[in-house]
């Protein structure tokens, strides 16, 4: 159980400081910078797997999935935080863990707790709290608009079924195979965002190449540790208890991120609703 929890808990960091990464990238190349992302996190699962593969031909469809539910969720991510502020964005792309939560429990059949509706039901009201904005001079409105609305939404569905392919291979093959589902499924990744980088960026990249590669490559490895984190957390806590944890400590430090390093203010509901989300993320752990 604790194993579990110290994987949640590295997987929470990992997503978080990855978004961090992907927000402070803002050179006019995001293929060029998706396709460094995709990269370093293929090099991560490279080496993560100590150049020991073991291929099933029957994850192949698993990693071609995941690769597209992948490459939609950095792309749409990265254009997202163009057009928002970097918590609300954030909120929605962590409450795509809610995606595999409910696969966990209607397909899978996993067993829930009367805490852990109680905690749902709390995280909830604090994305609700956190959303609510009154009137106030002192707190920057947010920059929300149909594009940027329409860009989260395909984010958050493609970040969570990359999660939702991750479950249902480790399910299907019984915990095996994780380093080489990544790998295939960020190779596919990796070549349709050089593609589209040649297409498309390619008269940007030489203005770009130096962020690109800073934050590309920190928020690619950040992304490869979260996603190997998930599968071994899956695998002990279940994915009824890991995505829960995972998005209500993700939420948490995003928060802390937004206010202290990109100085986004809150009003008092918010801080509030910081408060509760504390509370169902305990909850949700019992």
């Amino acid at each position: 159980m604790w194993i579990g929890l110290l994987f949640t808990l590295g997987a929470v960091v990992s997503m978080v400081l990855s978004e961090t990464a992907k927000k402070k990238f803002n050179k006019d190349c995001p293929f060029f910078f998706a396709f460094i992302c995709s990269l370093f996190a293929l090099i991560f699962f490279i080496f993560s797997s100590g150049f020991k593969f073991e291929f099933n031909k029957g994850i192949l469809v698993y990693s071609a999935l995941f690769g597209l539910a992948y490459a939609i969720a950095i792309v749409f991510t990265i254009f997202a935080y163009k057009h928002g502020n970097f918590f609300t964005s954030g909120l929605v792309i962590t409450y795509s863990l809610l995606l595999p939560t409910t696969y966990g429990i209607l397909i899978l059949k996993n067993e829930t707790s009367i805490f852990f509706f109680i905690g749902l039901a709390l995280l909830c009201i604090a994305i609700f709290l956190i959303f609510l904005r009154k009137k106030d001079p002192s707190v920057e409105k947010p920059k929300f608009n149909f594009l940027w609305l329409v860009l989260i939404v395909i984010a958050f569905i493609g970040n969570g079924f990359c999660n939702i392919f991750q479950t249902a291979e480790q399910i299907a093959f019984d915990g095996m195979y994780k380093n080489e589902l990544m790998i295939v499924g960020l190779a596919i990744a990796t070549i349709v965002f050089l593609i589209f980088a040649l297409i498309f960026d390619l008269k940007k990249i030489k203005d770009g190449f130096k962020p690109a590669l800073l934050f590309g490559s920190i928020s690619g490895l950040l992304n490869g540790a979260l996603n190997l984190l998930i599968m071994y957390a899956v695998n002990i806590l279940t994915a009824t208890i890991a995505f829960p944890l995972t998005y209500g400590g993700s939420l948490i430090l995003t928060f802390v991120i937004a206010r202290f390093i990109f100085k986004e203010k809150y009003t008092l509901l918010q801080y509030i609703g910081f408060g509760v989300c504390l509370v169902s993320v305990v909850l949700l752990n019992l």
